[in-house]
């Protein structure tokens, strides 16, 4: 009986079909749990922010300040190389123009000598020998004169060169017109521990040593426990906080603190951590020595200084002896008294004399322009 009325139902044409809506929902149901694992999109932003880190960062920030500070002192020292060279190319110049001016005044003082000479010979007073000699006298004072000429040209282009101007530059320099070369005014006498903190030697080897402090606990923050704010926003498709749904709407945003404690570093930590403090105390030594030869530096360029001054007091006095002996000789020889020769000898002198008062006065002016730059005395 009861097959009979099944199948008369199926056979009925006004029966109700449910089996195709209750298979589409498992259908979906099953979808819905078993999402498509061929393709899985994932993405994420991750932003952490250090607040300890063992002090690195603060010291990194001094070390780059310190580095800054380090290279300016550097240039310092470089300057002072320069403008110490470029002392010397100028009083070389005013050394030679002076002595370019001082042959000028010889060939004419052995011109006029040549003319009375001449004139003596007429008299019978002098003989064809005393003009022979007094000519060669005035053929090397010519050469002389000529000499000095090429020698302060080439010196001024040395100067352009150094200054950083074209090597053709015409240039006259103020103690170049001067008739005497001027005297170097010091300033006071400094201490020592002035001159260390105004020379750039000792500031470079302080900034470095102190580099090397800062690099020490950088290496050393690397083996202290870190500790960072942390945040976090991840997606991903299939969505999982919203059914598996295929879509790039919705995500997790977290936050957090992170802590880092290293435990076991194999003592890699330490050994550099040593490694830079020996560094440090090396530049402490080197400081040290630095000290050490700059004092002895400054004590040799006072007395070499105060030996050029009296070198110069010297010269200037035989100058005085010298163009008076000049003055009696020139007198004597034009009233016949005093023969050619020695009248030459007094010109030979005179020339001497006034060379080594110029030699002098160079002297003294590289002498204090070296005492300056060891005394770290910039002007």
């Amino acid at each position: 009986m009861a097959i009979g009325l099944i199948s008369q139902l199926q056979a009925s044409p006004d029966r109700i079909n449910i089996a195709a809506p209750i298979n589409a929902i498992g259908a979906e149901i099953d979808a819905a749990l078993h999402p498509n694992l061929h393709n899985i999109w994932a993405g994420g932003i991750i932003v952490e922010q250090p607040v300890f880190v063992g002090g690195k960062i603060v010291y990194s920030n001094q070390m780059a300040s310190l580095a800054e500070k380090l290279a300016k002192s550097q240039y310092e020292m470089k300057e002072s190389d320069i403008l110490l060279d470029v002392d010397e190319a100028y009083w070389q110049i005013i050394s030679i123009a002076n002595k370019k001016k001082l042959a000028e005044s010889y060939v004419d003082l052995l011109h006029h000598l040549e003319n009375d000479v001449n004139q003596a010979i007429q008299t019978g007073v002098s003989t064809q020998a005393d003009a022979l000699e007094v000519k060669v006298k005035v053929n090397e004072a010519d050469m002389m004169l000529t000499k000095a000429t090429n020698g302060l040209m080439l010196s001024k282009m040395l100067l352009c060169q150094r200054v950083g101007l074209p090597l053709d530059s015409e240039i006259s320099l103020a103690d170049e017109a001067l008739e005497v070369i001027p005297t170097p005014v010091l300033a006071e006498e400094k201490s020592l521990e002035d001159i260390y903190t105004s020379r750039p030697e000792t500031r470079s080897l302080e900034l470095a040593g102190k580099i090397y402090e800062k690099k020490a606990k950088v290496v050393r923050a690397d083996i202290l426990p870190t500790v960072a704010l942390m945040g976090a926003f991840t997606l991903t498709n299939p969505n999982v906080f919203d059914g598996f749904q295929n879509s790039w709407q919705g995500g997790n945003l977290s936050a957090g603190v992170v802590v880092k404690v290293p435990i076991v570093h194999g003592g890699e930590g330490i050994f550099k951590y040593k490694k830079a403090k020996a560094e440090a105390r090396l530049y402490e030594d080197k400081l040290s020595d630095a000290k050490d030869m700059i004092c002895l530096q400054v004590t040799r360029q006072r007395k070499l200084y105060d030996e050029a001054g009296e070198k110069l007091r010297m010269a200037q006095s035989n100058l005085d002896v010298a163009e008076e002996n000049l003055r009696t000789a020139t007198i004597g020889h034009e009233a016949g008294v005093i023969p050619t020769n020695t009248a030459l000898a007094a010109h030979t002198a005179w020339l001497n004399a006034h060379s080594e008062c110029i030699d002098a006065g160079i002297e003294l002016q590289m002498s204090a322009a070296r005492l300056r730059k060891a005394e770290g005395t910039n002007e």
